[in-house]
């Protein structure tokens, strides 16, 4: 997978062509004006791909699980964490400018208590990433017999945290996180959709005909958000 593929951004939403790793985009497009100078805690941050990109003013911090997602690298910068209740003590003893949790809470047992404690601890920004469970890959996928890989069986004897243990629907997940971020004096300063589209133009001009009056909840692949400290 290209770690940089090509992706367009019109300053809210995110048009990737080909595969890519969302993190790095998610920090060029979206992020960068507000880690200058600052400390930044990277909760999930599996090989600390944001690590190598940040700016040389930023404190960078990754922690991971070390789920398998991807291979762990040796770096003073990252730390590994193997249980889950290890990981959150953590980061309840952490303090940062800005915390990311990129594709984690869909991960974790309670879903939106590594959230929470992230905003205890966090100064001005939490950044929170979720795939779209519901969008029309999955949705056809499911009818035509594939399953969800990240729930089904494929995930049997892998590690507890490489799979998803909930079924991410993002209005519902919006209003869960929405209302928690108010009660610990954070707002959603932006929301931010992803779409992937095929990698060759002719597929991509096709792909973006079929998808143009799809709602977004079954044309991203996934949503973003970015809470701002009031």
């Amino acid at each position: 997978m290209d770690k940089f593929a090509e992706a367009k951004f019109d300053g809210k939403n995110i048009y990737i062509h080909g595969n890519a790793r969302k993190a790095p985009l998610y920090y060029n497009l979206l992020l960068k004006n507000f880690t200058r100078g600052k400390r930044l805690l990277d909760i999930g941050c599996g090989d600390g791909i944001i690590g190598k990109i940040v700016d040389k003013d930023v404190e960078y911090e990754g922690v991971d699980i070390g789920a398998g997602c991807y291979e762990e690298i040796e770096n003073s910068s990252v730390k590994y964490i193997r249980e889950y209740t290890d990981l959150t003590s953590y980061v309840k003893d952490s303090l940062t400018d800005v915390a990311l949790l990129i594709d984690v809470l869909e991960h974790t047992p309670d879903f939106s208590d590594l959230f929470v404690t992230s905003l205890k601890i966090t100064k001005d920004i939490v950044f929170v990433s979720l795939p779209n469970e519901e969008n029309i890959h999955v949705r056809l996928n499911f009818l035509f017999g594939k399953g969800i890989a990240s729930h089904g069986l494929e995930m049997h004897e892998k590690h507890l945290n490489h799979r998803h243990l909930w079924l991410i629907e993002i209005f519902k997940s919006e209003n869960i996180l929405t209302s928690l971020a108010r009660q610990h004096g954070f707002t959603l300063h932006s929301k931010h959709y992803t779409v992937v589209f095929p990698s060759k133009k002719w597929k991509r001009l096709i792909y973006r005909v079929g998808i143009f009056f799809l709602p977004w909840n079954l044309k991203a692949r996934s949503v973003a958000y970015i809470f701002k400290k009031i």
